[in-house]
């Protein structure tokens, strides 16, 4: 039996990658997009795993969106065209860890959306990579 409030919590410590794209789906389709259903559906299909780390980003996009998508890792010099979605990934190293942090980027170097509200990885650490996902026609 799945217990609700583990899946929170581990949606809440592990899922900003999912909780970005969830925030771009939405702003996207102007349409609430309930996190959770989407979460058990994603897990259901092997687009994520119950940790929250997302294994087929453009498959969980097209499952939030009804559109399909293709993503790309750049680098983060890379600056997006109109209507591409940009997620930051950030990382802060520490004495024996190295925590990282997806955010939804506003295509001009900062952060639109951080889904942990103000984290400390974004405050203190440094802009690593972006993933960039694409409409596909």
């Amino acid at each position: 039996m799945r217990s609700v409030q583990k899946d929170f919590e581990k949606i809440g410590d592990e899922g900003c990658y999912f909780l970005s794209m969830h925030y771009a789906a939405e702003k996207l389709t102007a349409h609430y997009i309930d996190p959770y259903e989407i979460y058990l559906k994603a897990i259901a299909l092997h687009y994520m795993g119950d940790d929250c780390y997302v294994t087929d980003p453009a498959a969980l996009m097209q499952l939030m969106t009804s559109a399909k998508w293709s993503v790309s890792k750049e680098l983060k010099s890379y600056q997006p065209t109109p209507g591409e979605i940009e997620i930051l990934r950030f990382e802060r190293v520490e004495a024996t860890k190295t925590w990282a942090h997806f955010v939804i980027g506003d295509s001009c170097g900062s952060v639109e959306y951080d889904p942990y509200g103000s984290s400390a990885t974004v405050r203190s650490g440094a802009l690593v990579s972006k993933r960039i996902f694409r409409r596909i026609k």
